[in-house]
């Protein structure tokens, strides 16, 4: 375990209370400086916390190499798959067979208008590789004038790897990141090289059709395909190795951010916000308060599992509200609007100070569990806005520095009514877990997303609550506290894990079709006829028990 030495270049147990806890209790701790859980694989994800040893490690560099990947894979009677960044904390990339890294496919794509149909030739789209990561797809949006419509809190992953595992930002006016895909591009059964568009998609359709790419043209069949498109955008790679995605952007944006404390009595209470959310309601009461006039058009809130002081009542549970607002270019921003949070200097000192003592503050929390309801509620005060933050959309959707720091998690998916149930329903068993001795490390967040046509998307079908839980990766008993809530909420509430954020909990395709119904039968059809060699199996189909070529036991 770490220490909290006196030294100058350390946080001792006093000043890391006063200092980090500005940084909130989102964070873990830089994976150098915290061993705990680690892997020594060949592969490891983002935190370390999981892995696999693939017999080949490849990083193709062309569509030309994931054809003779795919090819050689099948011949030897292998299996093929592609991570993203690493940023799933499930087993959803995994392979022992051939595991691809995308870092060699991040570049952006010429896109030929002369093949788009007259009702698309008029709209903004970019065209990319699989493995290019958000944060450098906004930088190229942005040199253009262009934006994502929208996006999560983080921007290391790759546009793909986020997509086919459902990530979201949050608005009920907007889907998940797999909603502004409308032409896909991938390497399947054979290595053959399929476009697919849903029906009446944008491309002009070819009897003979090639993909334009750095290394030379590719032949290709376009298929305009509703059900196949659906059940590709959110495929979990289970369908083949997506080699490019065009997507559809709009013209840049900035983003005017409100952040302020509240009390869950005033989100949940009778009229709150969160009730005129779920009824289709203004959000903002008054108007005057509001910087353009109308509602904000993104909006989350994160909030403590704990009241302020013992004993009070779940009305009095400390939340954090965000609202953000589209605004135009602005002219004259303060000073204060160009930073996010109070003393906002102080907060990434400390956030720095504390990923460098590693374990610290974990060790504090385990050591003192009665000062994390305190933590959390300075967590929350210290990104309040002491003056609105008002910036580029992509500055003000990321989450900033706190996103470098070392965290675990689950996100578990609501139907839109079941908001105040959900979070009061965390109110009651976080109680019961502080009485087994674990406590949250983080204030949970919700954020709320436009129903989704992908057949796997945790959105599919229904207005839906993401509710997100973060621990740090050495908390006492963190996975314990994550799978309490993930086997509550699907028993209880019928909640949908988010891929990327589970702790593998489905044992096999029965659980997911008891959740996602018709759906989930849909796509399981097409992955049946897409992979139906077994090429795109892996550890998780494997789980599931719907992989085309099982592995034997032992």
């Amino acid at each position: 375990m770490g220490q909290s030495g006196d030294s100058n270049d350390r946080l001792g147990r006093r000043s890391l209370i006063s200092g980090s806890a500005a940084v909130g209790m989102f964070a873990a701790l830089a994976p150098a400086c915290c061993p705990c859980a680690a892997t020594t694989h060949t592969w490891n994800n983002a935190i370390q916390t999981a892995g696999a040893d693939p017999d080949h490690v490849q990083t193709p560099g062309s569509l030309k190499d994931l054809v003779l990947i795919v090819q050689k894979a099948e011949r030897e009677g292998k299996r093929v798959r592609m991570t993203g960044s690493g940023h799933s904390f499930s087993d959803v990339a995994v392979t022992d067979d051939y595991l691809l890294s995308p870092t060699g496919l991040g570049r952006v794509l010429p896109l030929e208008r002369g093949e788009l149909k007259d009702a698309a030739s008029s709209g903004h789209y970019v065209r990319v590789e699989a493995g290019i990561r958000i944060r450098e797809l906004n930088q190229h949006l942005d040199r253009h004038g262009l934006a994502l419509d929208n996006m999560g809190g983080y921007d290391a992953q790759t546009i793909v790897g986020a997509a086919m595992t459902g990530t979201h930002g949050s608005g009920l006016e907007y889907g998940p990141i797999a909603s502004q895909i409308v032409s896909l591009e991938l390497v399947t059964t054979g290595g053959e090289v399929l476009k697919v568009e849903p029906e009446g998609g944008i491309t002009k359709p070819f009897d003979a059709y090639h993909l334009k790419t750095p290394s030379g043209n590719v032949p290709a069949k376009l298929r305009a395909d509703t059900p196949l498109f659906n059940a590709l955008t959110v495929s979990l790679g289970c369908m083949g190795i997506v080699y490019a995605v065009v997507l559809k952007v709009v013209p840049a944006f900035y983003l005017h951010e409100k952040r302020g404390l509240t009390t869950w009595g005033e989100l949940a209470g009778k009229d709150g916000l969160i009730e005129r959310v779920m009824t289709d309601r203004p959000i903002d009461l008054d108007k005057t308060k509001s910087p353009t006039g109308r509602d904000p058009e993104h909006y989350e809130i994160y909030f403590s599992p704990y009241p302020k002081k013992r004993g009070q009542p779940t009305s009095a549970h400390p939340c954090l509200l965000t609202r953000r607002y589209r605004v135009p270019v602005p002219i004259g921003r303060t000073r204060g609007q160009r930073k996010r949070g109070k003393n906002r200097e102080h907060v990434l000192v400390a956030a720095e100070r504390v990923s460098k003592q590693g374990q610290a503050l974990a060790e504090f929390m385990n050591d003192h569990p009665d000062q994390v309801p305190g933590l959390q509620f300075r967590s929350l005060d210290a990104l309040a806005d002491k003056d609105d933050y008002v910036d580029k959309s992509f500055e003000v959707f990321h989450l900033g520095p706190l996103n470098a720091m070392r965290v675990t998690g689950i996100e578990m998916a609501f139907n839109l009514g079941q908001t105040i149930t959900a979070a009061e329903r965390l109110f009651a068993v976080a109680k019961e877990l502080t009485a087994d001795g674990l406590c949250h490390s983080s204030p949970p967040s919700l954020r709320f997303v436009k129903k989704a046509d992908a057949e796997l998307a945790m959105m599919n079908g229904r207005r839906t609550t993401m509710l997100e839980m973060g621990m740090l990766v050495c908390a006492n008993g963190a996975e314990d506290l994550l799978r309490r809530y993930e086997r509550t909420y699907i028993d209880e509430l019928g909640a949908r894990p988010h891929w990327g954020l589970d702790l593998n909990v489905f044992t096999d395709f029965a659980q997911v079709e008891a959740l996602y119904g018709d759906s989930a039968r849909r796509w399981r059809r097409v992955f049946e006829a897409m992979n139906r060699l077994g090429t795109f199996d892996g550890a998780f189909t494997d789980r599931l028990g719907i992989s085309m070529r099982p592995r034997p036991i032992g």
